[in-house]
C-alpha cells in the first residue's frame, strides 16, 4: 500500500493517508476483478497442461500461454523437471562456465525460455574451472558444443585483495588488480571464440552496497566507486566490437531488484551460490532474451489497443476531447508517458500498430483533434479498428506486413482480451497492462521487443 505524507492542519504533526492510485472507474474495476479471477482459473488449468503435456510441441504450447510473471519459483523449476523429460535434439545449448554455483539457475532459465516457446539444454562446468574447460578440447564444455556460452566471474574469486583489502591498496595496486581481471575475461572469451561457434554472454561486475572507506570513497584518487566504472566500462569496451560477445549488465540487472536482498551470504558460504532466490527469476528473464537476440528471435511489431491503453477513457463515449492523455492530470499524464515511451520503438526499427473495437471515425478524430498526443495516426503502420474478434484482427496486421505472429506483441488492458490471444494465437507474445495507468511504462519491460545484437533494419511502414 502506498501512501502520501502530509501535515495534520490542527496538530501540525506529520500525518499519512492511502496515496491515490491511477485506475479506471468503479465499474470499469468491478469488471476487471470479475475477468480476473476467471483468468486465475485458467492459468491453473495451464499449469496442469503443462504437466500432463505428452509431447515436447504440446508442452511448449502450453508454457507459451503461462503469465511469466505471475508464475513462483516452485512452478519453475516444475517446468524445467518436466521439460528435462522430453528428447529435444534441437534445443538450444547454453553452457555455464564461472567461479560460482551455478544451481539452480539453469532449471530458471530453460523454464523462462520454455515459456518462450524454446528448449534449452544445460551444461554446467566444474567450479571454478572455467579456462580449463575452455583450453582443454576434450572437456565436457566442448564435448557440449553449445549455442551460447554464459561467462560469470565473481571478483571475490578474480580478485580477493579488491572485495576485501580494498582500503588498503594503492592506486598502482588496484590497477594492476584492474587488468589482471581484463586479461582473464579476455582470454576466456577468446579461447571460447577461437574454438567453438558459440555466442559468448559475459556479466560485468557489480559494485558493493557499502564502500570499504564509506563515505570517504568518492575522495579518494581511486576509490571503489570510481573503480566498478571504470572496470566494468573497461569491460564493455573491450567486447564492444565482437559480434559474438554481449555484455550482460548484471550491476544494473542488481540494483534494479536490490543489491542486498540479491545476495544471499548464507548459501554462498555453504556451497559458493552467490544469489537468493528472490532474483533468480530476473536473472533467468535477462539471460533469455540475450539468448533470444543471439539467435535473432526479434519481435518486430507492436500492436495496442486504444480505450483505456493508449489514453484514458472510452472514446465513444467521452469523445476525442475527453479522452485522458496530456499534461497537467495524473492520468493524462501517465497514458502520455506510455505513448513516448511507444513512440520510441519508432527509433529502433520496431513497428507499431492498433488493433481495437471501436468506430474509425472515432478514432481518427482523436488523431486529428489530439494534436498532444505523442503518437499519430501515421506513427502506426496497420490500423484495425472494427467490431471482430482481435484474433483476426491481429491475423490481417500480420498478413498486411508481412511478418509472422510470432514476430508480433499484442498489448491490451482487458484480460479477456488477452486470455482470448493467449488461446487462439499462442505464437503471439501477449502484455496483459496493470490495473493501475502509472504501472504502464514499467509494464513496458516486458514487451520483450529485441532489434538483436546489431541494430535492426528500419522496416518500410505501410500505410
Amino acid at each position: 500500500m502506498a501512501f502520501e505524507i502530509g501535515t495534520d492542519a490542527s496538530s501540525g504533526r506529520v500525518a499519512y493517508k492511502k496515496a491515490p492510485v491511477l485506475e479506471k472507474s468503479c465499474c470499469e474495476q468491478g469488471k476487471i476483478r470479475r475477468l480476473n479471477t476467471g483468468c486465475s482459473g485458467r492459468a491453473q488449468s495451464m499449469m496442469e497442461a503443462v504437466e500432463n503435456a505428452l509431447m515436447l510441441d504440446e508442452f511448449l504450447g502450453a508454457c507459451r500461454s503461462l503469465e511469466l510473471s505471475s508464475l513462483s519459483g516452485r512452478s519453475l523449476r516444475s517446468i524445467a523437471k518436466k521439460l528435462s523429460v522430453f528428447p529435444s535434439p534441437e534445443a538450444i545449448r547454453i553452457a555455464y562456465l564461472g567461479n560460482s554455483t551455478f544451481e539452480p539457475l539453469p532449471d530458471y532459465v530453460a523454464a523462462v525460455a520454455a515459456c518462450r516457446g524454446l528448449a534449452a539444454k544445460n551444461y554446467i562446468g566444474p567450479y571454478d574451472q572455467h579456462l580449463q574447460e575452455l583450453i582443454d578440447p576434450a572437456s565436457g564444455f566442448h564435448a557440449f558444443e553449445p549455442d551460447l556460452l554464459f561467462l560469470h566471474l565473481l571478483i571475490e574469486k578474480l580478485s580477493p585483495r579488491i572485495a576485501h583489502q580494498f582500503g588498503a591498496l594503492s592506486k598502482d595496486e588496484i590497477e594492476s588488480q584492474r587488468d589482471r581481471i581484463l586479461h582473464t575475461l579476455s582470454e576466456c572469451a577468446r579461447h571460447a571464440l577461437e574454438t567453438t561457434q558459440a555466442s559468448v554472454v559475459v556479466t560485468n561486475f557489480p559494485a558493493p552496497t557499502d564502500y570499504h572507506l564509506g563515505l570517504a570513497d568518492k575522495k579518494r584518487q581511486l576509490g571503489e566507486y570510481e573503480f566498478y566504472l571504470e572496470l566494468n566500462l573497461a569491460v564493455l569496451r573491450s567486447f564492444k566490437e565482437e559480434a559474438r560477445v554481449q555484455i550482460f549488465d548484471l550491476d544494473k540487472l542488481l540494483s534494479s531488484v536490490g543489491k542486498r536482498s540479491a545476495r544471499d551470504k548464507r548459501l554462498y558460504y555453504l556451497a559458493k551460490m552467490p544469489w537468493s532466490e528472490r532474483v533468480l527469476p530476473a536473472l533467468a528473464d535477462e539471460l533469455v532474451k540475450h539468448l533470444e537476440a543471439a539467435n535473432n528471435i526479434i519481435k518486430k511489431c507492436v500492436v495496442v489497443d486504444l480505450d483505456n491503453t493508449l489514453w484514458g477513457g472510452i472514446i465513444g463515449e467521452v469523445g476525442p476531447e475527453g479522452i485522458e492523455v496530456g499534461q497537467g492530470e495524473p492520468r493524462a499524464e501517465a497514458f502520455f508517458d506510455f505513448q513516448s515511451r511507444l513512440k520510441s520503438l519508432l527509433d529502433r526499427g520496431i513497428l507499431l500498430a492498433v488493433c481495437s473495437k471501436n468506430n474509425m471515425a472515432d478514432v481518427r478524430e482523436a488523431f486529428l483533434r489530439r494534436i498532444d498526443m505523442p503518437l499519430k495516426e501515421g506513427d502506426f503502420s496497420a490500423m484495425v479498428v472494427n467490431w471482430e474478434p482481435k484474433n483476426l484482427g491481429l491475423q490481417h496486421i500480420a498478413e498486411t506486413l508481412n511478418i509472422g505472429l510470432d514476430s508480433m506483441v499484442f498489448i491490451d488492458d482487458n484480460p479477456a482480451e488477452c486470455d482470448l490471444i493467449r488461446q487462439l494465437l499462442p505464437d503471439v507474445q501477449t502484455v496483459l497492462l496493470p490495473q493501475d495507468c502509472a504501472q504502464y511504462t514499467e509494464a513496458q519491460r516486458h514487451f520483450r521487443v529485441f532489434t538483436g545484437w546489431k541494430r535492426q533494419q528500419f522496416w518500410t511502414r505501410i500505410g
